[in-house]
């Protein structure tokens, strides 16, 4: 994850999405954000083993991504 701190890059992607007008408070706070591929939205900084409890990781059967098991 990474703000993106260029204050025209938000002006101009809050009035070309039209941002603002779905939202009713005044003076919001908005930012930029990027996130990269396999990040989690909610927690990019935390590890999943700090999101989800030690058993379910015990829990789960150990698995393979390969060709033809979908």
């Amino acid at each position: 994850m990474e703000y993106i701190s260029d204050r025209e890059l938000l002006k101009t992607t809050l009035e070309k999405m039209g941002i603002s007008g779905h939202f009713d408070s005044l003076g919001l706070q908005f930012h930029l954000v990027e996130y990269h591929k396999g990040e989690l939205l909610v927690a990019p900084f935390k590890p999943m083993d700090q999101l989800l409890p030690e058993s379910w990781f015990r829990s789960q059967p150990p698995f393979s991504l390969s060709a033809g098991t979908f």
